[in-house]
C-alpha cells in the first residue's frame, strides 16, 4: 500500500512537470518571462545557483545538479555535479559539467551532497569558484573565455573541510581572491560549545597569487554560536565588506536565529573591524544581503518573522542607521525550508535593487511571489513580481551589468517537502532600468610571483696596501702559520711518541 501512495505522488509530480512551461509565469512588469537554465531530462533536482558579470558584459552562472546515472556494473547512481552556462549576445550556451564533487552509492539510497557553490568574475580576466566537494570547500579558476569548456578549468584545491557548508567569494582590484566559507568546529576541551555543539563558524582565506597559494584560515565569527550565509562586497576602495547569519546553524540543526553580523578590511584582510550587530529589538534576525554603493557605504536587508527590514550606512561602515521596515511585503512562511537567502545590487543612478521571496500584502497567496524592491535614497518603491506561479522560488540572486541591466537567478520546488518526488529547477530573467550606462574596468595582468635566483654576492673591492704593510701582513701570516703547523705535527706525532715509550718501558722490564 505504501508504494503504491508512492507511486501515486510519484505520477502526479510527473504530470505537473510535463505541464510545467519552459517559460514560467512572469507578472506585467518590465522583468522577461523567466526562462529555464536547467535540463529536466538530465537531472529533476537543480538548485542553489549563484551567478556573475564578465568582463563583456556577459553573464555566467553556476549551480548544483544530481544527474542520476548507472555504474560500470549497471547499478543506478546519483551524481553532485557543479554545472555552469554562460550567457552571451543574448543566447546561453550549452549547459557544462564542470565538476563530479561525488556520488552515491546507489540512487536509492541516496547520499548527495549539495554542491554549494559561488561564482566571480574578477579584473585578472579569470573566473573565481568555491563549492562544497562532498563535506569540504574547494577553489578553483578558468579564464573567462574559456569557462565554456571542463578544460579551461584549473585542478580543485582544498580549502576547508569537516562539514563546509556556506561559502562566497571576490576578488579585489590587486587580483587579491577573498574565499568564505562555514565549517564546523570541533569541540574541545578549551572550546566548549554550550547549547551548539560542532556548528559552524566563518572563515576566512586569501591568495595573493592567483589561487596558487592561501593564507591559514581566519575564524571570523569564533563563538559558540552557527554561522549561515555569508555575503561579500570588495569595494572600489579595495575595502571587503562581510555579513552573515549568527545564531543557528542549519547543517547541524541547532541553535537561533540571532542577528545579522557585519566586519570589514581596510588592508586585503590581513586584520578586520569588531563585528556589528544588525537586528530589530526583537531579535530573530536571518538572511542577511549586503550591498555596497559607489561610495564605498554598505546597506544591508533581512527579516526578522515575518517582516523585511534594511539598514544602511553612510560612513562605510562604521555606524549604521536604525532599521526600517521595508513596506507592502512579508516574509515567506518560517515553517518553510531555511535554505532561503536574499539578494542585492545598487545600480549606476545610486538605487538598491533588492529581490526576496515574500508575499505581498496587498495581495497575499498561498505561494509566496519572487518580488523585486527598490530603494532610492529616501524610501522602497512598491514591489514588483519577477515571478509567481504554482511553483515555490527560492535561493535568488541578482547582479547588475553596465550599470543599468539587471540579472537574477534562483530555482523553484514543485513541493515544499518530500525530496523524493519533488523537482527543482534553475530560472533567469533580466530587465533594463533608467540608469546612466557604465562601462566595466579594465582588465589587468597580476604582478606574478618573484622567481627565486641565486644571485652571486659581490666580492669586495681589496684596498691597495704599502710594501711595509705588505710585508707585515706577510711576517704575520707566517708565524701564524708557523704556530698552527707545529700544532698540526705535535698532535700528528703524539701516536708515535706514545708507542715508542711502551717500548722502551717493556725492553727494561725484560732485561731485568
Amino acid at each position: 500500500m505504501y508504494y503504491r501512495r508512492i507511486a501515486c505522488l510519484l505520477t502526479l509530480v510527473c504530470l505537473a512537470a510535463a505541464l510545467i512551461p519552459r517559460h514560467a509565469i512572469a507578472q506585467d512588469t518590465n522583468w522577461r518571462q523567466p526562462l529555464e537554465l536547467s535540463d529536466i531530462q538530465y537531472s529533476k533536482w537543480s538548485w542553489f545557483p549563484d551567478i556573475t558579470v564578465k568582463p563583456d558584459g556577459s553573464i555566467a552562472a553556476v549551480w548544483c545538479s544530481f544527474p542520476r546515472t548507472v555504474d560500470y556494473a549497471g547499478d543506478p547512481i546519483s551524481i553532485d555535479a557543479l554545472m555552469y552556462r554562460e550567457l552571451k549576445n543574448g543566447q546561453w550556451s550549452k549547459t557544462t559539467d564542470l565538476y563530479s564533487a561525488s556520488h552515491s552509492i546507489s540512487a536509492r539510497k541516496s547520499l548527495e551532497y549539495t554542491v554549494r557553490n559561488s561564482i566571480f568574475a574578477g579584473r585578472d580576466g579569470k573566473l573565481h569558484v568555491i563549492f562544497r566537494k562532498m563535506t569540504d570547500v574547494a577553489y578553483m579558476s578558468a579564464p573567462w573565455d574559456r569557462a565554456y569548456t571542463v578544460h579551461g578549468w584549473s585542478p580543485s584545491i582544498l580549502l576547508g573541510d569537516n562539514g563546509a557548508y556556506y561559502n562566497a567569494i571576490a576578488v579585489d582590484n590587486k587580483g587579491y581572491i577573498h574565499a568564505f566559507y562555514t565549517e564546523g568546529v570541533r569541540d574541545t576541551p578549551n572550546h566548549r560549545r554550550l547549547g551548539c555543539p560542532n556548528c559552524a563558524n566563518l572563515f576566512y582565506r586569501v591568495s595573493r597569487d592567483g589561487g596558487e597559494t592561501w593564507s591559514l584560515p581566519v575564524n571570523l565569527s569564533y563563538d559558540l554560536e552557527g554561522a549561515n550565509r555569508p555575503q561579500v562586497v570588495v569595494d572600489r576602495f579595495d575595502r571587503i565588506h562581510v555579513v552573515w547569519d549568527e545564531g543557528f546553524d542549519w547543517y547541524v540543526g541547532l541553535g537561533e536565529p540571532k542577528y545579522g553580523a557585519y566586519r570589514r578590511s581596510d588592508d586585503g584582510g590581513r586584520t578586520w573591524t569588531e563585528t556589528v550587530k544588525l537586528t530589530v529589538p526583537s531579535g530573530g534576525t536571518y538572511q542577511t544581503a549586503l550591498a555596497v554603493d559607489q561610495n564605498g557605504n554598505p546597506m544591508v536587508a533581512y527579516r526578522t518573522g515575518q517582516w523585511l527590514y534594511s539598514q544602511r550606512s553612510l560612513d562605510g561602515g562604521n555606524t549604521w542607521s536604525t532599521p526600517i521596515e521595508i513596506p507592502g511585503v512579508e516574509a515567506r512562511n518560517p515553517t518553510d525550508p531555511n535554505l532561503d537567502r536574499y539578494s542585492m545590487e545598487f545600480d549606476s543612478a545610486g538605487r538598491a535593487h533588492l529581490i526576496a521571496v515574500a508575499f505581498r500584502t496587498n495581495g497575499k497567496g498561498v505561494v509566496p511571489a519572487l518580488l523585486h524592491l527598490v530603494y532610492d535614497g529616501q524610501r522602497w518603491l512598491e514591489a514588483e513580481v519577477i515571478y509567481e506561479g504554482p511553483l515555490y522560488p527560492e535561493w535568488p540572486r541578482i547582479v547588475v551589468a553596465d550599470g543599468n541591466q539587471l540579472h537574477a537567478i534562483w530555482f523553484t520546488r514543485v513541493v515544499l517537502y518530500g525530496d523524493e518526488i519533488d523537482i527543482k529547477q534553475i530560472w533567469y530573467s533580466t530587465k533594463t532600468v533608467d540608469a546612466p550606462l557604465t562601462t566595466p574596468p579594465p582588465l589587468f595582468t597580476p604582478t606574478p610571483r618573484p622567481t627565486l635566483t641565486s644571485t652571486p654576492l659581490p666580492l669586495p673591492t681589496p684596498t691597495p696596501l704599502s710594501r711595509e704593510e705588505i710585508l707585515e701582513v706577510a711576517l704575520d701570516a707566517r708565524v701564524t702559520w708557523e704556530r698552527s703547523s707545529m700544532g698540526i705535527v705535535g698532535t700528528a706525532l703524539l701516536p708515535v711518541l706514545g708507542l715508542l715509550t711502551a717500548v722502551v718501558i717493556i725492553t727494561h722490564r725484560v732485561r731485568r
